[in-house]
Parts: C-alpha cells; sequence; structure tokens
C-alpha cells in the first residue's frame, strides 16, 4: 500500500493497532464498519496490523511503498 488502509467488514467494530517490525506499538485507532486509516505519514517498511472486536482478531502483515 502507499497511502490507505481501508477495512471493511459488516457489523464489525473495534481497535486497529499498528506495530512496525520490531514489535514496536506505533498506532491505535478505533475503527467501524467501514474504516479507512491513512498511512501517509507513515515511513516505508514493514508493518503489522492488529484488529481486535469483541469477537475476534485479526492479523495481517502490510508493505508500505
Amino acid at each position: 500500500t502507499t497511502g490507505e488502509l481501508n477495512i471493511d467488514a459488516e457489523n464489525i467494530s473495534g481497535v486497529l493497532n499498528l506495530y512496525d517490525v520490531h514489535g514496536k506499538l506505533i498506532e491505535t485507532e478505533d475503527f467501524g464498519s467501514h474504516s479507512t486509516f491513512n498511512l501517509a505519514d507513515k515511513e516505508r517498511g514493514i508493518y503489522l496490523v492488529e484488529i481486535k472486536s469483541d469477537s475476534r482478531n485479526y492479523y495481517s502483515r502490510i508493505i508500505k511503498q
């Protein structure tokens, strides 16, 4: 991705945590079913996204170019 991270999940809300490649927490934001997060101010590199909702946790790796 170059600038935006989109979450499109029906009836899910929770918290998004963004970690750098070393596991340091960079940012925490609340989200709703359809949310967009701006990554334009982040440096290029690999990030881990953790999405926590009431029922599940999701993890994904993203590469900021």
